[in-house]
């Protein structure tokens, strides 16, 4: 694990939690649990446990999931505050064979053959928001019995036809990580998971 610099755990928050003003203060955000293990901050965090990205560099590396502040763009030209989820260049290749308990090898699937098998299941490592004044939405479906009601909240709360909304185009500033800063959105998305061997 690289140097890093004093976190104020004060600054920590739960991804539901964060705002537009918080992206304005600081334009990325790093989750705890899967980058600073063994920081003296690690402990009493969970998986929705976000710190500001302090250090000076451009985020790189294969490790950590990182939000990044990003312009949200509908089809009717209105633009939003949002945020998407970086992705790593090497997001799709394989990953190396595992051991299993009987002492074979296999190999796991890749994340898109995993989900959906299309190279539109980035966009479920991306995971476009968009802030509508403090609320936060997002364009997965999710558990299929809460589909209606949250495309009917998003739209309540837009007041927009899903023509004025899709196509969605988002980016953020690639000057603050390498990888996947962009894209782009038809629809709401639903993303179907195939087992892991």
């Amino acid at each position: 694990m690289g140097e890093c610099k004093m976190v104020d755990r004060a600054d920590f928050k739960q991804s539901y939690e964060l705002t537009p003003a918080d992206f304005e203060r600081y334009p990325a955000w790093i989750a705890v649990q899967n980058y600073d293990y063994g920081q003296p901050w690690y402990e009493g965090t969970n998986d929705q446990t976000y710190r500001p990205w302090v250090e000076v560099r451009r985020f790189t590396g294969n490790r950590g999931f990182l939000l990044l502040a990003a312009r949200i763009e509908l089809a009717d030209g209105t633009v939003y505050p949002g945020f998407i989820g970086r992705v790593a260049d090497s997001w799709d290749e394989p990953t190396q064979p595992r051991r299993m308990k009987d002492g074979n090898f296999t190999a796991p699937l890749q994340w898109s053959k995993r989900h959906g098998d299309t190279p539109l299941s980035v966009l479920s490592l991306q995971r476009p928001a968009i802030f509508i004044g403090e609320k936060i939405f997002d364009f997965m479906l999710g558990k299929p019995e809460r589909q209606r009601e949250r495309v009917r909240s998003f739209y309540a709360a837009i007041e927009k036809t899903p023509a004025e909304v899709f196509p969605v185009r988002f980016s953020a500033d690639p000057a603050l990580a390498d990888g996947i800063v962009e894209g782009t959105m038809d629809g709401f998305l639903q993303i179907s998971i195939a087992p892991t061997l």
